[in-house]
């Protein structure tokens, strides 16, 4: 099978990600340049993957950015140290951390403060 990424010539692709890219990133100001453009590379790739990468790009770039932008704004809040912000975090991968933080780290510090105890 044909990857359907050579039927579309490279530069009506490119041109595609530019103009979503510069959308976007007015559209989503506070996510920052760097990830909207990291975002629809990752859409582009996916997008090559169908058989109309052109059509999909722009609804698959839109969602990654989004995530991108959940993602930014969760950052700010930790960073400003909202703690209710980490532990109402619901997405799948800040249960996964938390759930690492409460078996993998917690009992390692404790472990860490008997040894200096002794």
């Amino acid at each position: 099978m044909e990857n359907s990424k050579s039927i579309v010539p490279l530069t009506r692709t490119e041109e595609l990600k530019s103009t979503l890219v510069n959308r976007l990133s007015a559209e989503y100001a506070h996510v920052g340049t760097r990830l909207v453009y990291q975002a629809v590379n990752e859409a582009d790739a996916l997008a090559s993957l169908t058989m109309v990468p052109l059509l999909v790009l722009p609804t698959l770039a839109e969602e990654k950015v989004q995530k991108a932008a959940a993602w930014s704004a969760h950052q700010r809040s930790v960073l400003r140290g909202d703690t209710v912000a980490f532990a109402a975090w619901s997405t799948d991968w800040g249960r996964s951390l938390a759930h690492r933080i409460c078996v993998l780290i917690l009992p390692a510090l404790f472990v860490v403060s008997a040894n200096e105890q002794k």
